[in-house]
């Protein structure tokens, strides 16, 4: 492997052409790293969010701003929260900009106007059935957005949701999960299921070749894993923090390392993160004064720093 040296950053390397990252390090600044590190902005991050091949980025006071390569100034607004999204027939970046609404921006398109309301949670998710954005717009409820008009779902609010992607491995699984508090949680398709009287603490949905589907952490019940159809108990242990990668799961149990799950355990570190984001073909772990790293099956370090956030993208600017 061929490393170059950058004196700021630090370590990295030309042949990790998958690292596609961007990483926000204090006072050095926003960067990019995609096989070296290049510094694209000295201004901080206060939110990041990757859609398409691109990453939108809100500098407080200095509006919210898309990076492909190179900038685009989308919006002199600052956003609340950012949720990227998408249909068989549309997509987007939901932005909620408090009193003046909820947008959508498309590159084709610009911004579109799609709620007056601010939602108080968000999340995109993708399935052969249905598919589109969720918002909870608090006492108004939970509602389906499919990219042409708002559907009202459940009159309830979920304290988390979690987009399950379709599966490989059934074709048939994957939704919406929401947890409903003293209700259980339950996952939409076009139609609501109560796959679980628990309530978890965290969820993670992952989609691969060999196993995937929703985890669930139910706290002093353990990680469990749902295929669509059962539950499966796959460790007695709770998680401090999951992430979907590249087919598999990968989980931080705390004083018990990192560890990957592909319908099999295998530990890839002893240490404990402090952060992670998937990547095209990898994962990007902050592992605090160790520095930041990066795991293709390999440990590679790809700066001494630690980042204050970062976002990884799923595919190449």
């Amino acid at each position: 492997m061929f490393f170059i040296w950058h004196p700021t950053i630090g370590l990295t390397s030309s042949s990790t052409v998958y690292t596609n990252l961007v990483a926000d390090f204090g006072t050095s600044g926003l960067w990019h790293f995609h096989g070296a590190w290049h510094k694209i902005s000295p201004w901080n991050s206060q939110g990041m969010e990757h859609w398409y091949e691109d990453v939108a980025v809100d500098f407080a006071g200095k509006g919210l701003w898309n990076y492909d390569g190179v900038w685009h100034k989308i919006s002199p607004w600052d956003s609340q929260g950012m949720k990227y999204w998408y249909t068989w027939t549309a997509d987007g970046l939901a932005a909620d900009f408090g009193s003046k609404g909820l947008w959508n921006y498309r590159r084709s398109l610009g911004w579109q106007k799609i709620s007056p309301w601010n939602p108080e949670g968000m999340e995109g998710w993708f399935t052969w059935a249905t598919d589109g954005l969720a918002a909870d717009f608090g006492s108004k409820g939970l509602w389906h957005y499919d990219g042409a008009a708002w559907h009202k779902i459940s009159p309830w609010n979920p304290e988390g949701m979690e987009g399950w992607w379709g599966s490989w491995v059934s074709w048939t699984a994957g939704g919406l999960a929401a947890d409903f508090a003293g209700k259980g949680l339950w996952y939409y398709d076009g139609v609501w299921h109560k796959i679980s009287p628990w309530n978890p603490e965290g969820m993670e949905g992952w989609f691969s070749w060999a196993t995937d589907g929703l985890a669930a952490d139910f706290g002093s019940k353990g990680l469990w894993h749902y295929d669509g159809a059962a539950w499966h108990k796959i460790s007695p242990w709770n998680p401090e923090g999951m992430e979907d990668f590249f087919f598999g799961l990968a989980v931080d149990f705390a004083g018990k390392g990192l560890w990957y799950y592909d319908g099999v355990w295998k530990k890839i570190s002893q240490w404990d993160p402090q952060g992670m984001s998937r990547t095209v073909k990898g994962l990007a772990v902050d592992f605090g004064s160790k520095g930041l790293w990066y795991y293709d099956g390999t440990w590679h370090k790809i700066s001494p720093l630690d980042p204050q956030d970062m976002e990884g993208i799923w595919y190449l600017i």
